[in-house]
């Protein structure tokens, strides 16, 4: 069995704020990310997304639907969809983004 701690992986500094790449299995993938910006406007044309908030409150535009988020939220993200999330509270604003097939950078398309 393997188990993964967020306390053993290295932050990367991205975009949208500090990411932790927890894995994942074969087909999917988990990060833990801390929202300090605004996301790039972005979509990709392989990868579904789910955004799981927990903590904090947001603004998810997905296309050019825009709705506040909070903790305990679950946001799905279709593949070709253009989507952003962008952080309103004091709070941090902290997500688990799950993806299928796994995260590929190359897979991500700004706008």
């Amino acid at each position: 069995m393997k188990i993964i701690k967020r306390e053993n992986l290295e932050m990367i500094k991205g975009t949208c704020g500090d990411i932790w790449e927890m894995g994942g299995a074969d087909n999917m993938n988990v990060a833990f990310v801390n929202i300090t910006n605004k996301f790039r406007p972005h979509l990709h044309k392989r990868t579904e997304e789910i955004y799981y908030i927990l903590r904090g409150r947001g603004i998810v535009t997905i296309d050019k639907e825009q709705q506040e988020v909070q903790k305990g939220d679950l946001i799905p993200i279709s593949k070709n969809k253009l989507h952003t999330i962008e952080k309103i509270s004091e709070k941090p604003l902290e997500l688990l983004a799950i993806t299928t097939p796994k995260y590929d950078p190359e897979d991500v398309i700004e706008k």
